[in-house]
């Protein structure tokens, strides 16, 4: 049972709309001579059912009047006083819970972005189509407000934000970095938490561990603080100690706090906006500005532009059939839209579907709050920022219910636009840069213009169309049921050609989201022409790709691997885009294409996949969207318009300047089969021709001494894995990754360590350490080569064999066959090493995947198969994998904690199955001779990982 709701912030009657009675009572009372001629009905049962009214009425008439601040923060201060909060059964009065309240325990997480800091794009996904250059959306700002769906005053803010952005930079970065933010409601499905980590905020948010587990499992792609309570904050039950927390959080700077919060059922959304502007209120020294994101199903004044245009299109329609249906529902339908009064104009674009509580919220607890702040600022600051930008209707889960979906569906005929979240939170983030870096936006404190607060709505048609929106939604819900029962679920394919050639870029070509599902994508891709959509789709004289090969090691994504010969098989007898095979065992559905298959299953809800087409209705691209902007994408060669490249975007460069990792293929039409145009044999004369190298010394400072134990928990001092993780590694893997071998990340991966000698140095002090990489060696095997070369570590003017440290290092090249018939990579089983006399088991838990980007900066390994989930999964991996020497320093951490008084002079392992962060794992282990140690690291399921020995120094020298 959720607490909130029997404890915390409560109404005083349990009915919202009573509530908000009350308030509209208490109003008329205190302003007689404002409200002297509204009338109210006294029955609470009349007021419920048209409440829409009743509001409508209350607030032109507060607008109208010189007083109309006052009653606003009288109606905020009545908000407070019609709820109480509930304390171990308690009934205590809301102010006095602020009194003297402790702040909760925080847990931060920063993203450390490598080098160097990008921000974030300023992209915009609508009607079907990717907007991404400057001139794309400078367009499609101006395209909004001419057909209505956004004021003139929020394209403007649109366009100062845009020309702001590319001003500096080409590609257009948002950075956001030295701001701190308090997201009350962090992970609401509108919130812009995520725009603001990228964009190199610090955030404080009060979602639970839970809700942030995605967000805290990512790596390599935010740069900012991510700041949370690890129980949980509740906005209803602890409002005194989140303000607190906030206060704490701010550590002498300023923060702009969002309130972002949504929950439905029992009066929640009204008693969390109430919570939300107590936590405002009561952490006022601290905040710089206020953002809210109010809906449009609500009273609004709007310009006599927008008015205009409503008024306009009632006499569009023919007068007999809008005077009918308006009497025969008895004015619920075609009731006009918009309210004049003294030369100024309201939409009635109330939704009562939300229920009064939703009303209320945004009425009293947004709109009068913002505009309380605004005129007279906050109890303990005279002046704050408020940005306060309609959101569009958007299809979120609070209206996913049978008769809104329906109404949705026929919403856009009506003149409704509805959108869906990502395009929503694209498109209000951009209005809140504007709002929070022009000095002249119009909530700023310190404009030197007088504008419209509310000025700036993206209200997707609700206030331009001519009719009452109730009646709009009630009409689209009845005729949209009936197109679904009568028609069935219609698809529409996009002009192509006609869209691209009025694209505002000069290669007249146009990105278009795809549909819901791989069987429409492929459907839209068979009317498509070129050699990617062959690929895709197959074609008269072509198969679909069926298969895909990095050099000669297969790629099958690993919902098809048990189909994979049935697939090909049917490939033989039916078009593979026609003919879908379903996986029933993992309930996913594969298709005959292995490109589509690969897409989606690497799509995540939160992603766009998008398909790039010109004017000649040739596919130039596909890419998966993600808001983490790791994108995949498959696209025609430039060079070659019979090859197809494989790019994986970093959203980052990384240590080595790379920004993608880019592969390239043929295809084989008859076959159906894409191969890597990658080389088939490493040249081991090149690997091999090269003498001992003398490696940049390291200066082992005392914090990198720290960070290593932070990660590994282990003491560095005696450590046999710390020295070759304190910085060597980078030079010694470019030795590794020559250019001359034409190796990609993608294909390497680490196949065994060997670390020797005993750790007698003083770490207490700094020390300055050499190193020399040498011994190259090429071991060929079946399935790929083995690159091995030895590093050497000493203490600098030290170079004897007691004070050295010894490792031997083997990166395994998958998919370079050799043309020797040698033997197998060894696959080694689980031993059940913990079962035998002198056995035992230790639980393991691996690095998180944001701290992988701290051990990146610690030992210099920033391949990206550890911090870019794209690479990862591209290559056959679930998610990004944990390195191969952060999984051995750990190993060691276990071992040295369970026997803490013994020093480890050996440590070997061979990496059979990769490690995947924050995974739990057991170390089994067994005495096998007087001095030495046979251990495995398994999973639950008993697969065995990393297989090695360790042995211990028998006498200290």
């Amino acid at each position: 049972m959720d607490r909130s709701n029997s404890l915390g912030i409560q109404l005083a009657v349990p009915s919202a709309s009573k509530v908000t009675q009350k308030i509209v009572e208490a109003a008329q009372e205190k302003f007689p001579s404002v409200f002297e001629k509204l009338k109210i009905s006294e029955n609470p049962k009349i007021f419920s059912r048209n409440y829409d009214t009743f509001l409508t009425e209350f607030e032109i008439t507060r607008a109208l009047s010189p007083q109309r601040v006052e009653i606003a923060q009288f109606v905020l201060n009545q908000l407070f006083q019609q709820c109480t909060f509930i304390q171990d059964d308690k009934l205590v009065p809301l102010p006095e819970i602020f009194t003297s309240p402790s702040p909760l325990p925080l847990k931060t997480i920063e993203y450390t972005y490598v080098k160097p800091f990008r921000g974030t794009s300023p992209e915009v996904s609508y009607g079907g189509r990717i907007y991404r250059s400057k001139g794309e959306l400078q367009a499609l700002g101006n395209f909004l407000a001419k057909e209505g769906i956004m004021s003139e005053e929020a394209n403007k803010a649109f366009l100062w934000s845009i020309s702001h952005l590319f001003s500096k930079d080409e590609e257009g970065r948002v950075d956001l970095r030295g701001e701190k933010f308090a997201l009350l409601g962090g992970t609401a499905e509108l919130s812009p938490l995520i725009y603001l980590l990228r964009a190199g905020a610090e955030v404080f948010t009060t979602s639970r561990h839970s809700s942030l587990e995605k967000i805290l499992h990512r790596a390599g792609e935010f740069s900012g603080k991510l700041v949370y309570c690890e129980e949980g904050a509740d906005l209803l039950t602890q409002p005194a100690q989140i303000a607190a927390t906030i206060s704490s959080f701010a550590q002498g700077q300023s923060v702009h706090v969002g309130s972002f919060a949504y929950a439905g059922g029992k009066g929640k959304e009204l008693r969390l906006a109430i919570a939300m502007n107590a936590i405002t209120e009561a952490a006022s020294e601290v905040v710089a500005s206020i953002i809210f994101y109010p809906s449009p199903t609500i009273i609004a004044e709007v310009s006599e532009q927008m008015a205009q245009r409503a008024i306009e299109g009632i006499s569009k329609r023919s007068k007999p059939w809008p005077l009918l249906m308006r009497a025969c529902s008895r004015g619920a339908w075609y009731c006009p839209n918009i309210v004049t009064r003294e030369n100024r104009f309201w939409t009635r674009s109330f939704g009562t579907f939300q229920g009064c509580s939703y009303a209320a919220s945004n009425l009293f607890g947004k709109y009068y709050a913002a505009e309380v702040y605004h005129e007279k600022g906050l109890p303990k600051k005279e002046k704050v920022n408020v940005s306060i930008n309609v959101a569009p209707i958007t299809e979120t889960l609070s209206l996913n219910t049978p008769t809104v979906r329906a109404a949705f569906r026929e919403a856009k005929r009506m003149g409704i636009d509805v959108w869906k979240p990502y395009s929503t939170r694209q498109m209000m983030q951009h209005l809140f840069f504007h709002d929070l870096k022009n000095p002249q936006a119009p909530g700023n404190s310190l404009s030197s213009k007088k504008k419209s607060l509310f000025s700036q709505q993206v209200h997707s048609g609700a206030f331009s169309v001519p009719w009452k929106l109730n009646g709009i939604i009630e009409e689209a819900a009845i005729t949209g049921n009936i197109r679904r029962w009568t028609l069935g679920q219609i698809q529409e394919k996009p002009d192509f050609a006609a869209v691209a050639q009025n694209s505002p870029e000069e290669d007249k070509t146009a990105w278009f989201i795809v549909p819901r599902d791989s069987a429409h994508f492929e459907k839209w891709v068979q009317c498509l022409s070129g050699s990617l959509a062959q690929v895709i789709s197959g074609g008269k004289k072509s198969r679909a790709s069926s298969s895909l090969y990095l050099g000669k090691a297969s790629v099958v994504p690993p919902s098809g691997q048990k189909l994979f010969r049935l697939i090909n098989f049917c490939n033989l007898i039916f078009p593979a885009s026609s003919f879908p095979l379903r996986a029933w065992a993992k309930g996913q559905k594969i298709h005959g294409s292995l490109l589509s298959s690969l897409l989606w299953e690497q799509k995540k809800p939160s992603d766009l996949l998008g398909m790039q087409v010109n004017s000649e209705g040739n596919l130039q691209r596909v890419r998966i969207f993600r808001e983490n902007e790791q994108d995949l994408e498959w696209m025609v060669s430039n060079s070659d318009p019979q090859k197809i490249e494989q790019i994986l975007h970093f959203a980052r460069t990384i240590d080595d300047g790379s920004k993608e990792l880019k592969v390239a293929y043929t295809y084989n039409k008859k076959q159906g089969v894409l191969t890597s145009v990658g080389p088939t044999e490493i040249k081991g004369d090149v690997f091999l021709d090269r003498p001992s190298i003398d490696l940049p010394d390291q200066q082992i400072t005392l914090e990198r001494r720290a960070q290593f134990e932070k990660l590994v928990s282990q003491k560095a001092q005696n450590s046999i894995t710390f020295p070759a993780n304190a910085g060597f590694l980078r030079d010694l893997l470019a030795q590794l990754m020559d250019p001359q071998l034409k190796v990609d990340f993608s294909r390497l991966t680490v196949y065994s360590l060997h670390f020797s000698g005993s750790p007698f140095w003083d770490y207490q002090k700094e020390i300055t350490l050499s190193g020399k990489a040498g011994r190259f060696l090429v071991t060929k095997k079946r399935k790929g080569e083995i690159l091995e070369a030895v590093l050497n570590i000493f203490p600098q003017q030290e170079q004897n064999k007691e004070n050295e440290h010894s490792v031997r290092i083997g990166v395994f090249i998958r998919g370079n066959e050799s043309p020797e018939d040698t033997s197998e990579i060894p696959r080694i089983s689980f031993q059940s090493l913990a079962q035998t006399e002198k056995g035992g088991s230790i639980p393991l838990s691996l690095m998180e995947p944001f701290e992988l980007i701290e051990f990146a900066q610690l030992n210099g390994d920033y391949n990206p198969l550890h911090q870019i989930d794209g690479v990862a999964t591209a290559v056959g991996f679930r998610s990004i994998i944990n390195p191969g020497f952060g999984i051995i320093a750990e190993i060691e951490g276990a071992v040295r904690q369970n026997w803490p008084e013994k020093k480890i002079n050996d440590l070997q392992a061979i990496f059979i199955r990769p490690g995947y962060p924050s995974k739990k794992y057991h170390l089994q282990w067994k005495l096998d001779s007087n001095n030495s140690y046979l251990y495995q690291l398994i999973d639950e399921k008993n697969k065995v990982l990393v297989d090695g020995s360790f042995s211990f120094v028998t006498s200290e020298k």
